[in-house]
C-alpha cells in the first residue's frame, strides 16, 4: 500500500478515535455532574441514526487498521535504530 494511503487511515483512524474518546468524555462528565448521575442519549432526533450506524461500522475498521500502521512504523523504526 502506498505511503499516502496509509498516512490518509492513519489520519481518518486517529481523528475518529479522538471524536469517540471525546464524545464518550462529555457523556461521563454531563452524566456523572448531573444530580442523578444519569442522562438520556437519544441517536435518532433528527433521523440519523441509520447514517450514523454505518460510520461507526466504518470506524470500527478503519481505527484498528490505523493502530496498526502506527505500530508497524514505530517498530520498524526501532529495528532500523537498533541495526544501524
Amino acid at each position: 500500500m502506498k505511503t499516502k494511503h496509509k498516512n490518509n487511515i492513519i489520519f481518518i483512524g486517529l481523528g475518529s478515535l479522538l471524536a469517540v474518546f471525546m464524545t464518550f468524555s462529555w457523556t461521563f462528565f454531563h452524566a456523572y455532574f448531573s444530580p442523578t448521575k444519569q442522562i438520556l442519549v437519544d441517536i435518532n432526533i433528527y433521523g440519523e441514526a441509520n447514517i450514523e450506524f454505518i460510520i461507526l461500522l466504518l470506524m470500527i475498521i478503519i481505527i484498528p487498521i490505523s493502530l496498526f500502521f502506527i505500530f508497524k512504523q514505530i517498530t520498524e523504526k526501532e529495528i532500523k535504530e537498533k541495526t544501524q
